[in-house]
């Protein structure tokens, strides 16, 4: 029986999904097919923006210039507000932990997940779509976390990091505990498909870190390594998100794809332009 209220069990009736998955160990020259990006100034990720717009810094008004404002998160979080703070208030519910101490991390953990952009990117109503976005919202809050581990960073998002307040040990721990969670929900509640097709991303994100911490080692960051990296390490979970959310309310096999290369088109060009403003 399902664990989540209002939701029935949904078996896999064949593993033709996967083909919508076929794209997670992409190269960068693979990404740049799969996700038909114009090419312009030799760049498969610059978008319609010409060569010249692409200074540091030009990306956004540009945009501005063109659409006659400037794109906000607030501006596209606005209209799914309610299908937001409904969602929150799911994950809230179902993520509880037994202990003081566990219970305190966890609270800690999930008040500070950042923008909500993958959740932003399947927001609709309903309850197989709040679990969509949870197991993958739960992947990313727990990869940030090992992150803060590997990098010995002392604070995030403006708060003092989970390994900064608990030490790496109980850090580490926390983030199993949310990726062991989140899998006990997702299976618990019987919707197969959209938990097989969320957790194939873990391995890309493993991929993307491993290759990250290769080439920083060796000294030997390329431009076709570095697409390869925020594509396993970003990109890919952003088009799961969105791809997922589509696939939760019932969408044609095409359309699931077709979201999920929109996922990673948004998902390449916020890595590239997050990258772009620590150097300025």
């Amino acid at each position: 029986c399902s664990g989540i209220p209002g939701l029935q069990p949904v078996p896999v009736k064949d593993p033709s999904f996967a083909k919508v998955r076929k794209n997670i160990y992409l190269t960068s020259r693979d990404c740049e097919k799969s996700l038909s990006l114009p090419k312009i100034c030799g760049d498969p990720v610059c978008g319609a923006f010409p060569e010249q717009a692409f200074a540091p810094g030009r990306v956004a008004s540009v945009a501005a210039n063109r659409l006659g404002f400037m794109i906000t998160l607030d501006t596209i979080r606005k209209p799914v507000t309610a299908e937001l703070e409904a969602f929150d208030e799911f994950v809230d519910r179902q993520f509880t932990a037994e202990g003081e101490l566990l219970s305190d991390m966890l609270r800690y953990a999930l008040s500070s997940r950042g923008k909500g952009i993958r959740p932003v990117a399947e927001a609709a109503k309903g309850r197989r779509v709040h679990l969509a976005a949870m197991l993958v919202e739960m992947i990313h809050v727990a990869s940030l976390i090992h992150d803060d581990v590997i990098d010995e960073a002392d604070m995030r998002r403006g708060k003092p990091s989970a390994n900064a307040r608990w030490q790496s040990h109980k850090a580490v721990i926390l983030g199993d505990y949310i990726l062991a969670r989140n899998l006990s929900i997702g299976l618990t509640s019987g919707q197969f498909d959209l938990v097989t097709h969320v957790c194939g991303s873990m391995a890309a994100l493993c991929e993307g870190e491993v290759l990250q911490s290769e080439c920083a080692e060796k000294h030997t960051m390329t431009r076709q390594a570095y697409l390869d990296i925020i594509y396993k390490k970003t990109a890919c979970l952003i088009g799961v998100s969105a791809s997922a959310g589509a696939m939760a309310v019932g969408a044609p096999r095409e359309k699931v794809a077709l979201m999920r290369r929109f996922g990673e088109a948004i998902g390449m060009a916020f890595q590239i332009q997050d990258d772009i403003l620590d150097y300025m």
